[in-house]
Order: C-alpha cells, then sequence, then structure tokens
C-alpha cells in the first residue's frame, strides 16, 4: 500500500472495472523489496520507497487459472499526487483519502490490509489518525466479495507475490517453477 504526503491512497483500477493495489511478478534475482518498488512504478508510474520493510501483511487467494498465490504487502510512501497509467491492464489510477479507498477496494482481504497498514502509518505519522478512524468505520461493500481460499487439492501451486502494500506493489515469485 502507497501512501503520499497528503495521506492518500494510491489504488488502481483493473480493466474489469476492480480497484486493487499494485502487485505482480518477482524478476529473477530480485528481491520482494525490490519488487515491490518496481511494481508501484510500472504499474502506476509511482516512484515510492518502503517506509519498514520488517512491517508486512499477507494476504491469499487462488488465480482464475486455480493456483494459489500468497501476497506479501508493504507500506510505501511517495511524494506523488498523480498516477501515470502505462499499462492496458490498469486504464486508471489515482490517490484516495482513507475513507474512499476503502470503499473502492473490490476485495474483503484487501481491506483488511489497507486497515492494517493504515494504523501502522498513522502511528508513524504519515495519515491523520481520524482519517483512519473514519476508513475503519466504512462497511464492507460487497463488491466481488472475497477473494477464493487458497486451492488445497491436486494442481494447487504456492507462489508468493511482493507487494507495495502491499501492494501496493510486488511480484510473484517463480523460485517454485510454477508459471505466471
Amino acid at each position: 500500500m502507497v501512501v503520499n504526503g497528503d495521506g492518500r491512497i494510491l489504488m488502481i483500477r483493473h480493466k474489469n472495472g476492480t480497484w486493487v493495489f499494485p502487485k505482480g511478478h518477482i524478476e529473477s534475482g530480485e528481491s520482494k523489496v525490490e519488487a515491490a518498488v518496481r511494481e508501484v512504478e510500472e504499474e502506476a508510474g509511482v516512484v515510492a520507497a518502503i517506509h519498514d520493510p520488517r512491517m508486512t501483511w499477507q494476504t491469499d487467494y487462488v488465480n482464475p487459472q486455480r493456483e494459489a498465490r500468497r501476497i506479501t504487502w508493504y507500506l510505501l510512501t511517495t511524494d506523488a499526487t498523480a498516477t501515470i497509467q502505462r499499462e492496458a491492464l490498469f486504464p486508471e489510477g489515482g490517490f484516495f483519502p482513507p475513507n474512499a479507498a476503502m470503499r473502492k477496494l473490490a476485495f474483503d482481504e484487501d481491506r483488511a490490509v489497507l486497515r492494517g497498514a493504515l494504523k501502522a502509518a498513522a502511528r508513524a505519522g504519515l495519515v491523520d489518525a481520524e482519517a483512519v478512524a473514519k476508513a475503519g468505520r466504512v462497511p464492507a461493500s460487497g463488491h466481488r466479495g472475497k477473494r477464493r481460499p487458497p486451492g488445497r487439492g491436486r494442481g494447487a501451486n504456492r507462489s508468493d507475490e511482493a507487494a507495495a502494500s502491499d501492494t501496493p506493489g510486488g511480484a510473484r515469485d517463480r523460485s517454485d517453477g510454477t508459471e505466471g
């Protein structure tokens, strides 16, 4: 998850209409932290830095190919106030107040990551505590609901993704030999 100097949260809209945090694949020789920073820049055109690499959140889901995925999210900071969309997969992006970001997110798991990251950001003085409290009162949108839980049987591959955060920026670890 990326927060800017105004306490706004970076989000990008997938071409299917869902609003998400940037994330993606870990490239060969790259750490999760490096991937998170790179993916934020690639998907949103935003240069960001990890606030504290020890501070992480994780979510699990099953992708459309029925592969189990684990995303590691980081809290990133930036001075940016706008995005530069470079990928057709994400035609729109922006920075939103925490309560608006909470309403826009498509998945319950992402809202949980946002709540945790906002609390950490408030403790670090990156966002206003009152804005965090407002965002915590935003009900789940019901939009798309929960992501499917990780697969538990034959054919379920485990792979890690790193995100800003996650986030919003990140990458899928292919060290286990699976294809993205």
